[in-house]
């Protein structure tokens, strides 16, 4: 009986010890836990070896070896949790971030300056231009409440007949990015101008190379002003 006594108080004090280091949890060092690990033990030996000789020793060491990996058990346990509300905190902020780069985005298109020029003679987007154009087509994926508006310029060199046609092959250029991020064609309306509103003097090259663009405007599908569907 007495024996049997003295095992439960080894249990008892191992445990006692073992709830204490698991309770500091955070705040000790691994030097402290290392510590209270030999604590348990050593404290379930001596009584163990008290209750029966080797024996009872055998049985405290194995006692207090299991108290101490309790506690270290416990507060892994711990910071595995503090780890996980960690990463959830990071994905909340990731979502919000996410969140206001869409916005920024929105609103990006919504400042910019919709137009793109041409080169000479090309009715082919730069990779600058197909950009500003990709950026248009996801503004307008995320408001199906919207379509866009082109005009298609050139500037006065070359025929009236031949302005015309590349004006127009300019504004197929970007109806052709448009559709290929995945807008529709019923949103989308046009005019080819050719050079008829340059306002270029003869021999400006600056003002020829502002003349060789089509103009983008983004409205609601129920405005009127904008040019009938080509």
């Amino acid at each position: 009986m007495k024996t049997k006594q003295l095992i439960s108080a080894a249990t008892f004090s191992a445990l006692l010890i073992a709830s204490n280091s698991a309770f500091a949890g955070e705040t000790k060092t691994q030097k402290q836990r290392d510590n209270d690990k030999a604590a348990a033990t050593l404290s379930t030996m001596v009584i163990g070896g008290l209750a029966g000789g080797p024996v009872g020793a055998f049985i405290g060491a194995v006692t207090g070896s299991l108290a101490a990996e309790h506690a270290d058990t416990k507060h892994q346990q711990q910071e595995l949790t503090i780890a996980m509300n960690e990463v959830e905190e990071m994905k909340a902020q990731l979502e919000k971030d996410q969140q206001r780069v869409s916005a920024m985005e929105q609103k990006a298109a919504e400042k910019l300056e919709f137009q793109v020029l041409f080169t000479t003679g090309s009715d082919e987007l730069s990779q600058t231009d197909l950009k500003r154009v990709n950026s248009v087509a996801r503004y307008l994926n995320t408001n199906p409440e919207l379509k866009v508006n082109l005009e298609g310029h050139a500037d006065p060199r070359g025929t009236d007949e031949y302005n015309y046609v590349l004006s127009e092959e300019r504004v197929k250029s970007v109806i052709k990015a448009l559709e290929e991020k995945g807008i529709d064609r019923s949103r989308v309306t046009y005019s080819a101008y050719g050079s008829d509103l340059s306002t270029a003097y003869q021999g400006d090259l600056e003002a020829y190379a502002l003349d060789r663009r089509v103009k983008i405007d983004v409205v609601m599908k129920t405005d009127n002003s904008v040019a009938s569907s080509h």
